[in-house]
């Protein structure tokens, strides 16, 4: 006997896609139907092969105002170049007050960022170039005259 032509009889056993027999048996999903299924799928606690695996939450640093404290440590990091830091110095001797100072700094500290950038227990805040000059400026100052006054205590000298 030929098989060609024969319908399965219908049945009170449903088959392994849980369809009865002789149920029209639509093989082609609409697009809503195919959406419903994956977003079905991605509800699920465990991933679909529609997911792609959600890269581990890094938190952006909160904009804040950032303490004197924590620019300066900033700004005695810079770039992490002693090189640069030494030439930072020596400029700032100087050229402390000059107005093309900030613009120096800037490019000194590399990127041409529009602003020096700070970043400290996971908070961040940009500081201004020519903010940056002017506690330079302080800086040096107070360690110059820290220097002299340790040095010329000095039994040494």
């Amino acid at each position: 006997t030929s098989q060609r032509g024969l319908r399965p009889m219908v049945s009170a056993s449903p088959n392994f896609s849980g369809r009865r027999y002789g149920a029209p048996l639509n093989l082609f999903l609409t697009e809503a139907e195919q959406i419903q299924q994956i977003d079905e799928a991605e509800s699920v606690k465990t991933p679909s092969a529609f997911s792609m695996p959600k890269p581990a939450a890094q938190a952006e640093p909160v904009r804040r105002a950032l303490t004197q404290a924590e620019i300066d440590a900033a700004i005695q990091e810079w770039n992490g170049n002693i090189e640069s830091k030494h030439a930072v110095v020596r400029y700032m001797k100087d050229h402390a007050r000059e107005k093309d100072t900030a613009a120096w700094l800037r490019q000194e500290y590399g990127d041409a960022l529009p602003a020096f950038p700070v970043t400290a227990d996971g908070a961040a805040g940009d500081v201004p170039w020519p903010k940056v000059q002017r506690r330079i400026a302080q800086l040096t100052t107070v360690f110059t005259m820290q220097a002299k006054d340790i040095l010329g205590k000095s039994p040494l000298i």
